[in-house]
């Protein structure tokens, strides 16, 4: 409830709609992205009126590394909210077929790729606060 949400974009120009983002962390994000993190930024003021929702300032964005997600996402005008595939404190699937039927129940779209590329969840990031983390 009190985590910030995660968000998937197609690509960093979706990112810097949703996102402050400061020259370190643009640093960090040039270096690391697409790739396998999700990095949490604060909402930039387009995102606050986006996901006016939220209970949290910040927001984890990720871009994937997977080029058909990122066209997928691109036709879909590049965001798309990417809860994990697990209920929280269980074990994470690294394979389609292992994604909970509790989980599939509430999901629009669930693409069926096969095993995951890393075998492990993203890296949570908070690179203003020099902090990172496997959820």
């Amino acid at each position: 409830k009190h985590k910030p949400l995660s968000v998937i974009v197609g690509n960093l120009e979706r990112l810097l709609t949703i996102a402050e983002v400061n020259e370190e962390e643009m640093n960090w994000i040039h270096a690391h992205l697409p790739g396998p993190y999700t990095v949490l930024l604060q909402l930039s003021e387009k995102g606050k009126e986006m996901f006016k929702w939220l209970t949290t300032p910040k927001i984890g964005v990720r871009v994937p590394q997977s080029a058909f997600l990122r066209t997928v996402l691109a036709d879909i005008n590049g965001y798309s909210i990417g809860t994990s595939a697990n209920v929280s404190g269980e074990k994470p699937p690294t394979h389609h077929q292992d994604v909970a039927k509790a989980i599939l129940k509430d999901v629009d779209l669930f693409i069926k790729a096969g095993a995951t590329l890393y075998k492990k969840p993203s890296i949570i990031v908070d690179v203003r606060e020099k902090k990172k983390w496997v959820r």
